[in-house]
């Protein structure tokens, strides 16, 4: 009786190794993927920064554009 119960001990822990293990390496993987999806969420924001910031220069830039055409315009006026 001893050694039934020795043998369905150890294949107890063998089955419960089998079964853990998987569900460790996955919750593994989970928390990885989810500290790489806040990475690229974090990277995205200061994208999104960058391109506003970028376009806020576009803007400026096509406001001096257009007084500069402006000032041209008048001097051809006055030839």
């Amino acid at each position: 009786m001893t050694n039934t119960l020795i043998v369905e001990a150890l294949g107890f822990i063998i089955a419960l190794i089998a079964i853990v293990g998987p569900i460790v390496r996955l919750n593994t993987n989970l928390a990885q993927l989810n500290a790489t999806l806040q990475a690229m969420a974090d990277d995205i924001a200061a994208h999104n920064k960058r391109i506003t910031k970028h376009g806020e220069q576009i803007d400026d830039l096509n406001v001096t554009v257009s007084e500069h055409k402006a000032r041209i315009k008048v001097l051809e006026d006055r030839r």
